[in-house]
């Protein structure tokens, strides 16, 4: 699960949608737990991960626990798409 977890934190940039991963976020209610999150316009970070599905059949569990786990916050003009519980780390340059 990990693996995949690290190839869909890279696809939106690698892709062009227009939406910057966020690593270490911690949203609401989290009391300062660290999760993964897509910073952008939330239509832009939905049709992401269901891109992301399309293209990667093998990996329903996984699309599945993101999608039960998804929640969002406003950020100014953005939005966070964070998926809580799903700790991805940041890879290096």
């Amino acid at each position: 699960m990990a693996d995949v977890m690290k190839m869909f934190a890279v696809w939106p940039e690698r892709n062009g949608t227009g939406i910057e991963p966020r690593y270490g976020y911690s949203g609401r209610d989290m009391f300062g737990a660290k999760c993964f999150g897509l910073e952008g316009r939330p239509a832009d970070s939905q049709i992401a991960l269901l891109d992301f599905a399309a293209e990667n059949p093998q990996t329903p569990d996984i699309i599945r626990k993101l999608v039960k786990s998804r929640r969002q916050d406003h950020m100014g003009l953005n939005m966070i798409i964070y998926f809580h519980g799903v700790d991805i780390p940041e890879p290096r340059a």
